[in-house]
């Protein structure tokens, strides 16, 4: 039996060189009086814009008002 089979790569993003971008962003929220009340949520969207990538969420509302992110909601596209 090949074990092989059963493994997948699998890319972690290390989350700490985004907490400054993310508290710095948090901070831009609160200014703007949109504040975001998950940090966790900030650091995964930060760490999306970082890295030029496309955030795909259901929960758009987490997440709409980072500067300069793109969503995509897939499950509420496959409902239309």
């Amino acid at each position: 039996m090949n074990k092989n089979i059963y493994w997948t790569p699998i890319y972690v993003f290390p989350s700490a060189q985004y907490h400054d971008v993310a508290a710095k962003e948090k901070a831009n929220l609160h200014i703007i009086g949109k504040p975001n009340g998950s940090f966790v949520d900030l650091i995964i969207g930060c760490t999306a814009v970082q890295n030029n990538m496309i955030m795909v969420t259901r929960n758009i509302k987490h997440f709409e008002n980072i500067r300069n992110i793109c969503l995509e909601n897939w499950v509420e596209n496959c409902l239309k």
